[in-house]
């Protein structure tokens, strides 16, 4: 009897012990990638990723575990992906520029994010349905031009990047900065991974600076739906990104044109103005 109540007493230490262990943060596997969940989603994880919905700025990190079995590399990678040369790593920078940089958190952050990338759950169906209509689009454009101004004041994207069918010159190339891929917006629907990932992408820029150019002016999402419809009608009606090494090429013929003209107008200019003080300064010595 003696014997059994210490086996009773051993029994009920070992489990109180055990559910004080399970309350304790970090302990539950489940608990860490609920917090991953928050933090995808505070981090804004989502503008670039869905898990399970297809690519979007980034890859979709479905099945990640199959493409990067080593936990800690993974690890290391969302750290700061720049600093990894292994072959997967290259490969996704030749593919996806350098538009990931190096993220400020904690280790326990990172390992509750790996905890909810790798849980199975999925993450980022769209939440709206993009019109195609042609009044849509066409106010995209306008909104792209900034012929029609956004509502809080943030820049045109004009301002950093060009697209088809906004006029001789196209835009700027701001966006270069980033990477050469990035100026023009042709195939932006395309890269991102269709309406999805555009309209996820515009509703939280990820950019530095896209991201500092609309903090305090984000894009209203009747907005974010006409840009995102625009851009995809874009690319569904360009057969190549095309059009940056032209533009480039046609500007500097009539810059050169422009000032060959300005060169003979001073020419033509001066030289009479030569000719009439040269003939009253010999007329004043006759």
């Amino acid at each position: 009897m003696k014997q059994l109540r210490y086996v009773l007493l051993v029994c009920c230490t070992l489990s109180i012990a055990g559910a004080i262990l399970a309350s304790l943060p970090g302990t539950s596997s489940a608990q860490s990638a609920a917090a991953g969940r928050d933090l995808f989603t505070t981090k804004t994880c989502g503008a670039c990723h869905s898990i399970g919905f297809g690519r979007r700025v980034g890859p979709d990190l479905m099945g990640i575990k199959d493409r990067v079995p080593d936990r800690k590399r993974l690890a290391a990678f969302i750290r700061d992906p720049k600093s990894q040369n292994d072959d997967y790593s290259v490969a996704l920078r030749k593919e996806y520029g350098d538009a990931m940089v190096a993220q400020t958190l904690t280790d326990a952050e990172i390992e509750q994010l790996i905890d909810f990338i790798l849980s199975g759950e999925k993450f980022g169906a769209p939440s709206i349905a993009i019109p195609k209509d042609e009044a849509t689009i066409e106010l995209g454009r306008k909104y792209f031009t900034g012929e029609e101004m956004l509502v809080n004041g943030g820049p045109p994207c004009v301002s950093c990047h060009t697209i088809n069918g906004v006029g001789g010159f196209g835009g700027g190339s701001l966006a270069s900065s980033v990477g050469g891929q990035y100026t023009s917006l042709n195939k932006a629907h395309e890269r991102n991974g269709g309406d999805a990932g555009v309209y996820a992408a515009l509703s939280n820029p990820q950019f530095l600076v896209m991201k500092n150019a609309f903090a305090d002016k984000p894009l209203a999402e009747n907005e974010v739906v006409a840009l995102t419809a625009f851009l995809g009608s874009v690319s569904a009606d360009t057969a190549d990104e095309e059009g940056s090494l032209g533009m480039m090429i046609l500007f500097v013929i009539l810059s050169l044109l422009g000032t060959a003209l300005l060169i003979f107008a001073f020419d033509r200019i001066w030289s009479k103005r030569f000719r009439n003080v040269r003939k009253s300064l010999v007329g004043g010595v006759s």
